[in-house]
């Protein structure tokens, strides 16, 4: 692919004689001709001063020994650092602060007033500072480098945290918010922060007494949970209609839904205001995880323990059975160093980067090339050990791989998986411009090479002008959501 606005700027800098060229390239929105944007390329500069482009992460532009003194661009392709998901939308920030979003866009969750779905990232508009991101259901918040919160989307309960109810595409500032802020998580309709004192801080919806302020009140700004909490939070992990925190001392403790034991004490009940123990947990983890109705952590040992509903095996303990204290995941004998929990679905990385998924997987969001629903990990194929980051959504998974590009699998009807169609895949594809050009699936030496094919997604319920709990058919998950107006 050549670029001669860039190979004019090099030629220049050659024939004037300088010495080192650093030229800033991002990756763009719109696909090359071969369906995705370039996600890194080094440049030869031959004799007749034309700039060919090559896919070399990093590689330097040296001029030839003979002429003027060399002069050197190096290309610094921005790499994608985080990734969030919520029920059909996707989210990646760059190393640049800046952040892009693709998928369902019908209430402003890409961070436009378009209001229209793109299968390909699209810019959010006014942020350039972001290092942290979060999804709910339909809207996402940005955690800023100055410790800031700005949160855009759907808002009928107070999702934003900006004292309103009205849907807002551009990134609105999460009230009380503008510094101090460490950690940030979104459950369906509501989000949490914890601040660098180790304080918990919610908004949102709160029929569950998920806020955990001992009411049922939504809250549209932020509002502290009322609970002492030993020395503090370090992070905070929020699900349908329940929230769990780290403790400094590396204990867990969680408050509000529990019709599935999702609060991890030993008892399944309608909820709780004050967070309780969870069992099993006290001084050994590392990290937490939840979303639906589950739970997970990450151990100091490096395995995973998980609570709550485990109707598709998303407990990962080899069984269909809810449990209301945690469990191990099936033993993967790798060690893990991260989990990541969707609605119906659970994915961890491993200690060598590779990506196991369980769980429901009826759009193939488990990545094994495949839709049959697991309750023990399953391989991802064809991630290798490339994973840094893992995040989930309602039916589709999300990877930042080692070489800061992005790549997703599984339901994609509004655009989710940002490959430029509306096809569901099975295995991980290359998200347009933030990965490069799609790779072909690896050689395998097995009879085990799953045969993909990309299919047109299953019709998802359709929205009613009026908020109505119904339970999704496809299949029934046991569990209601209010459908969206």
């Amino acid at each position: 692919m050549r670029r001669p606005a860039l190979a004019a700027l090099l030629l220049s800098a050659f024939l004037a004689g300088c010495g080192t060229l650093s030229v800033d390239v991002e990756m763009g929105s719109t696909p090359s001709s071969s369906g995705s944007a370039d996600p890194s390329a080094s440049a030869t500069i031959p004799d007749a001063g034309e700039i060919l482009l090559a896919e070399t992460p990093g590689a330097a532009v040296t001029l030839p020994e003979s002429g003027p003194p060399a002069a050197t661009a190096t290309l610094q392709i921005p790499r994608v650092v985080d990734i969030a998901l919520g029920k059909a939308h996707s989210c990646a920030v760059f190393d640049t602060g800046r952040v892009k979003c693709w998928g369902m866009n019908t209430r402003r969750q890409l961070g436009n007033e378009s209001m229209v779905n793109s299968n390909l990232p699209v810019e959010v508009e006014g942020l350039a500072d972001v290092k942290a991101l979060t999804a709910g259901w339909a809207h996402t918040c940005a955690l800023t480098k100055s410790g800031g919160v700005k949160c855009w989307g759907y808002n009928k309960y107070g999702e934003l945290g900006n004292g309103q109810n009205a849907d807002s595409g551009p990134p609105v500032a999460v009230h009380g918010l503008s510094a101090g802020v460490i950690a940030i998580e979104a459950g369906d309709d509501h989000t949490c922060a914890v601040t660098a004192s180790g304080a918990v801080m919610c908004w949102g919806f709160n029929q569950y007494g998920q806020l955990g302020d001992g009411t049922t009140t939504s809250r549209s700004v932020p509002v502290p949970i009322q609970a002492p909490m030993g020395n503090g939070a370090l992070a905070v992990a929020a699900g349908w209609g329940h929230t769990c925190i780290l403790t400094a001392d590396k204990s867990v403790r969680c408050w509000g839904n529990n019709e599935y034991g999702q609060l991890g004490y030993g008892a399944v009940e309608d909820y709780r205001f004050t967070p309780m123990d969870v069992a099993g947990l006290a001084m050994s983890a590392e990290r937490i995880s939840a979303d639906g109705g589950q739970a997970c952590a990450l151990t100091i040992y490096g395995g995973i323990r998980c609570w709550g509903n485990n109707k598709y095996g998303q407990l990962g303990d080899g069984t269909g059975d809810t449990r209301s204290t945690p469990v191990a995941v099936h033993d993967p004998a790798q060690g893990m160093r991260n989990v990541a929990a969707g609605w119906n679905h659970t994915c961890g990385i491993t200690r060598a980067g590779g990506a196991l998924c369980w769980g429901w997987n009826y759009s193939g969001q488990l990545g094994d090339g495949t839709k049959a629903s697991r309750a023990v990990p399953a391989e991802v194929y064809g991630l290798g050990e490339g994973a840094e980051v893992l995040s989930l959504g309602w039916a589709h998974t999300c990877a930042v791989t080692d070489l800061g590009g992005v790549k997703c699998w599984g339901a994609n009807e509004s655009g989710q998986l940002g490959d430029g169609t509306d096809l569901d895949s099975q295995v991980p594809l290359a998200v347009a411009g933030l990965g490069g050009k799609p790779d072909p699936l690896p050689a395998k030496t097995d009879s085990a090479a799953p045969t993909v094919t990309r299919t047109s997604p299953a019709p998802s319920p359709t929205a009613t002008t009026t908020p109505t709990a119904v339970t999704y058919g496809f299949p029934p998950s046991g569990m209601t959501k209010q459908i969206r107006t």
